[in-house]
């Protein structure tokens, strides 16, 4: 029998979707949240890759120095100049790893 992968929240942990409901397992009762509410405290999926890049800027758990470090290996810096390199905005392949980082947690693929 093939185990169900876990999902977990801000909240807690995924315990199942009834009549367009999901119901939050906090431990010691149940929280039962709309999907936009789900969609809101759920932490993001990430892939082996990304999953990884998590671990390690979260190493200290410390969310602004995680920050900081993606954001500065992202847009690059100009250590002469002391200022960032022109950049239109973070790309759009680092937005799920800034929502764990904000989040504090990630599910895995």
């Amino acid at each position: 029998m093939k185990k169900e992968v876990e999902v977990k929240t801000t909240i807690g942990e995924l315990v199942g979707y009834f009549d367009g409901f999901y119901l939050i397992d906090k431990g010691e009762e149940g929280t039962w949240l709309t999907e936009e509410e789900y969609e809101t405290v759920k932490y993001p999926e990430l892939n082996p890759l990304e999953a990884r890049q998590y671990e390690i800027l979260m190493h200290k758990r410390d969310k602004v120095e995680a920050l900081i470090k993606l954001m500065y290996d992202v847009i690059g810096f100009d250590e002469e100049n002391f200022k960032p390199f022109p950049c239109e905005a973070a790309k759009e392949q680092y937005y799920r790893l800034v929502e764990a980082i904000v989040k504090g947690g990630c599910n895995k693929w």
